[in-house]
């Protein structure tokens, strides 16, 4: 059934969320400080997350640091920009990402369907000195009437359900000659994504990436970059 309302998960209160964690992070040439709450699982004890699971499948996944978050502010990191490009980082989670491509000169729009998510992206901003980003809801499966130059986005592709409406918003958000990074930890329906992609006369191209996450372990997965078939 096609979803005609967007669905957003509300914000929780400060008590509700508990202790925060500060974490200095470098990737590439860059530095970040990350801010997210220390004991990210303690959120799934919550009733109203409960009651989003039951209306919408909600988990509250934005408030761990991913490595495929990782993977895409390296690669950001080491990609030369243009100063005016427009960016959208979709399903920002704690904002890391659409950090690096601020930090690399990008006017940056950071969406997720869930407030908390918006909420500590930016903080995460403000921690970093970003000043003129922009923030809002956004239900992947009901795109914005704009178009960026690039799309950023980290490991959405890891239910199903995700699928076909990510690659439906990166064809109606994409602007002509803009491209999206897509990083992805080689979830299992990471095929069904390049399959739709190329249905939608897009191409690509991928790099491997190994990093090691927050607890020292090695990490591999991939960033697609991807662009309009001419």
């Amino acid at each position: 059934m096609t979803n005609t309302k967007p669905y957003f998960f509300p914000e929780l209160s400060d008590e509700q969320l508990g202790l925060i964690n500060l974490k200095h992070i470098h990737i590439g040439s860059l530095d970040f400080k990350i801010a997210s709450p220390a004991i990210p699982d303690a959120l799934l004890d919550h009733s109203t997350v409960h009651a989003a699971y039951e209306q919408d499948e909600y988990m509250p996944y934005w408030a761990s640091l991913w490595p495929v978050a990782m993977f895409l502010a390296e690669e950001i990191s080491a990609r030369t920009w243009k100063a005016d490009m427009s960016a959208i980082e979709i399903g920002c989670g704690l904002g890391l990402a659409g950090i690096a491509a601020a930090k690399k000169n990008l006017k940056v729009l950071f969406t997720d369907y869930d407030a908390n998510a918006v909420k500590f992206a930016e903080k995460n901003c403000a921690l970093n000195g970003i000043e003129d980003a922009e923030f809002a809801l956004l239900d992947i499966r009901l795109p914005m009437p704009r178009t960026f130059d690039l799309i950023i986005v980290s490991d959405l592709i890891y239910e199903r359900r995700n699928v076909e409406p990510l690659v439906n918003l990166i064809d109606h958000m994409l602007a002509t000659e803009g491209i999206a990074l897509v990083s992805d930890q080689g979830r299992p329906y990471q095929e069904n994504f390049l399959t739709l992609l190329r249905e939608k006369n897009f191409e690509w191209t991928s790099v491997q990436k190994k990093i090691l996450n927050l607890d020292g372990n090695e990490v591999t997965g991939f960033v697609f970059s991807i662009r309009r078939h001419n």
